[in-house]
């Protein structure tokens, strides 16, 4: 009967009720025939709450419990995607806001939660969506060491302006700073007077497309 109440919940997209069942549910029966099923549900429904902390918790959790289900890949994936979404709430999302100069680990957790699930499972359906979910990590964090970049060069620092733009040319060269990177590391080049070598940034400039 509590599982029909929470599953009412959850089709009706009532997830926080639903979460609130589920768990429960699964406090009053951790071990029954269909307690991995109610636990799949209770991380959906945590989920969907955007309680992100929560649902993190709880993939934690299930795979300790259930380190051989046929649905520890989609719980690998909720554990990274939730850990990400705790970094970048969806306010901020919605609104486009950035969080770069916000504590990192988050980020650097569900980068390795993808990529521990790209190992143990490359043929599971969910990897497209793990590295999709790594390259929106790397996306951020490019955007973090490009700010950093912008700040040296602003106080005058072109050395150190000219290190971190070349650490995103390094680390991150598909992200889309990558034409950031060559205009600041040429404009750096060039308060030192390092003309030549300003010069060639601008040719590489033009050999790939960029202005």
């Amino acid at each position: 009967e509590m599982y029909v109440v929470a599953n009412k919940y959850l089709q009706d997209g009532q997830y926080h009720s639903a979460a609130e069942f589920f768990e429960i549910l699964n406090n009053k029966s951790p071990f029954t025939k269909n307690s991995e099923r109610n636990r799949v549900l209770g991380i959906y429904s945590y989920y969907m709450d955007r309680n992100y902390s929560q649902a993190y918790a709880e993939s934690n959790y299930f795979l300790q419990l259930y380190p051989r289900s046929e649905h520890v890949d989609w719980v690998m994936f909720m554990q990274a995607y939730s850990s990400y979404k705790e970094y970048r709430n969806w306010v901020q999302e919605k609104i486009g806001s950035d969080r770069a100069r916000n504590d990192l680990s988050k980020l650097e957790d569900a980068y390795r939660k993808a990529q521990t699930l790209i190992d143990l499972y490359p043929k599971s359906k969910y990897v497209a969506a793990a590295s999709l979910l790594q390259q929106k990590v790397n996306s951020i964090k490019a955007r973090e060491n490009m700010d950093v970049a912008s700040f040296y060069f602003d106080k005058g620092a072109y050395i150190a302006a000219i290190k971190r733009s070349e650490f995103v040319l390094g680390e991150y060269s598909s992200s889309c700073l990558l034409p950031d990177s060559l205009d600041l590391l040429q404009a750096s080049y060039a308060k030192l007077g390092l003309e030549s070598w300003a010069k060639d940034i601008a040719k590489l400039k033009k050999i790939n497309g960029f202005k």
